[in-house]
């Protein structure tokens, strides 16, 4: 009977765990969009804020691959994360939900005061000894069945979304997550053995 007790324990944690939805957090501010926390690119959690200005105030003067997260998507794994982290943006973050409709009014997006549209630029390499900047971009447009999912393109490494394209585009300056959730199969274990212990004691006491 009492480790029917123990065990339910353990079960009981398990279920508790696995009832908690564990997705990406948005930051919004005054009703702005001004990024999100733990987003889920393929497996890996990032953090994301859009921001206006030059490409070398954003990410570490921007005059190095390794200073993108994404780097260089002539290698296949790293174009496939750029891919990735553009698709997590459309479904975790540019949503409509309780926090705004960040979906369907590009215009609450940090940076994008237009109505049409928001286009998020995420720098992946540098071009032309340094000078070029080859990013990859999606459009989040008004209304949730027209975004552009993801466009490519090359500019120069000093472009500033402040001149080049005012009110309709920003940087996403991408890093890794600070914070990461304890996985599932940790969370079983460590519940489980919590109710072992205590069954252990009960045991014992009732030794004595």
């Amino acid at each position: 009977m009492k480790l029917g007790k123990y065990v339910r324990l353990g079960l009981l944690g398990s279920i508790f765990y696995s009832s908690i939805s564990i997705g990406a957090v948005l930051d919004v501010q005054n009703g702005i969009l001004m990024g999100a926390t733990g987003i889920d690119v393929n497996g890996v959690l990032y953090d994301v804020t859009f921001e206006d200005g030059i490409c070398a105030e954003l990410y570490d003067n921007c005059d190095e691959n390794s200073d993108f997260p994404f780097a260089n998507p002539l290698d296949s794994d790293d174009g496939t994360l750029g891919l990735a982290a553009n698709a997590a943006l459309l479904d975790q973050v540019f949503i409509d939900s309780s926090l705004g409709s960040f979906d369907s009014r590009p215009e609450l997006t940090n940076g994008c005061a237009g109505t049409d549209g928001c286009q998020v630029n995420t720098p992946l390499f540098l071009s032309q000894g340094g000078a070029g900047l080859g990013i990859l971009w999606i459009f989040n447009r008004a209304g949730s069945n027209v975004d552009i999912a993801t466009g490519s393109g090359a500019g120069p490494a000093a472009f500033d979304t402040r001149i080049g394209f005012p009110d309709i585009s920003n940087y996403a300056v991408w890093s890794k997550a600070s914070v990461v959730p304890v996985p599932a199969a940790a969370w079983l274990f460590a519940t489980a053995l919590i109710g072992l212990v205590g069954f252990s004691k009960r045991r014992k006491a009732a030794w004595q």
